[in-house]
């Protein structure tokens, strides 16, 4: 669940473990998963808002080989056309190890889904292996703060430099920036002095099923646990 420190919710849902994952990128089958996570998310978001909801981007992760397969973009293109969903209501979250198995491609893809309309955030930032000239070329919209920086921000001040860091390069590329894995307090004071646009976590909510999401949102507002 992600959720705001100063800006609009997006959402997002995880449907299997990390571990069945595995077994299906290593299969290919992550492909038709991924296809179907793609239209199903589309389809709910429209779903929502002909229920007369507020309108949210909804994030959908991608692997790396669902970035380089060929008919991704094509995928993308067909659920939105298919529910109706407006492409700035989706965003497509890669990490950033995904990218790098094959920079040239890997742009060439994002460009096609950026030039679409759909936003492009890459994920579990910091941990990968770009550098800031690849960043600079990335058609990203927004960067995700790895969690592991996020986790002790506020007892180490490695991590909290590392996380300030990032938010101002963000920033200064006009980029949104989101922390992950926000689960306290303290977390949430030190992000919103340091204006992180948006933060995700068990402190605003676990992951959640559409039904209640549906209650969230008709509530227009978050429990913090």
């Amino acid at each position: 669940m992600c959720c705001t420190c100063a800006a609009s919710p997006c959402y997002l849902f995880t449907y299997a473990s990390a571990q069945a994952l595995a077994v299906a990128e290593e299969s290919s089958l992550i492909v038709q998963i991924g296809k179907w996570v793609i239209e199903t998310a589309c389809a709910q978001n429209v779903a929502w808002r002909n229920a007369g909801l507020p309108h949210v981007p909804v994030a959908v992760n991608i692997s790396a080989r669902q970035l380089h397969d060929k008919n991704l973009v094509p995928t993308v293109r067909a659920a939105l056309a298919t529910s109706g969903l407006e492409p700035k209501y989706l965003e497509i979250e890669l990490t950033e190890s995904a990218v790098m198995l094959s920079v040239d491609k890997a742009m060439g893809t994002l460009a096609e889904l950026r030039g679409m309309g759909v936003h492009v955030s890459l994920d579990d930032f910091g941990t990968g292996y770009s550098s800031l000239s690849h960043l600079k070329r990335f058609p990203v919209t927004r960067l995700k703060i790895d969690q592991s920086f996020v986790r002790d921000l506020a007892t180490d001040v490695d991590d909290a430099a590392i996380v300030r860091a990032i938010i101002v390069v963000a920033q200064e590329l006009s980029l949104d920036v989101t922390a992950e894995g926000v689960e306290t307090a303290q977390q949430v004071a030190f992000l919103t002095v340091h204006n992180c646009g948006e933060a995700q976590g068990f402190y605003f909510a676990r992951p959640a099923s559409p039904n209640d999401v549906l209650a969230l949102l008709e509530r227009r507002t978050l429990p913090l646990v």
